[in-house]
């Protein structure tokens, strides 16, 4: 546990941060009174998903793109040719 005067916290806050966010129990003495420097929790946020992990450099040089077609996704080329 930390305990600090006002004082040393001014000077060190950044460091006092850190050491809560850490989970460190942090205590900031004036005169006769404690106070305790605590995280506030929130909701994390959800991490994102790639939707394509790897993509083939053929599909990347934009030649090639895909098209809805009747209810599903088509490989196609941008060229006009068939695939």
């Amino acid at each position: 546990m930390k305990s600090v005067t006002v004082g040393t916290a001014r000077a060190e806050i950044s460091a006092l941060l850190d050491a809560a966010e850490r989970g460190e129990r942090v205590v900031i003495r004036r005169r006769d009174a404690s106070f305790r420097l605590v995280r506030e929790t929130t909701a994390k946020k959800k991490r994102q998903r790639a939707v394509l992990a790897w993509a083939d450099p053929v599909l990347l040089s934009d030649d090639w793109t895909w098209q809805w077609k009747g209810g599903q996704l088509v490989f196609r080329s941008r060229k006009g040719r068939r695939n």
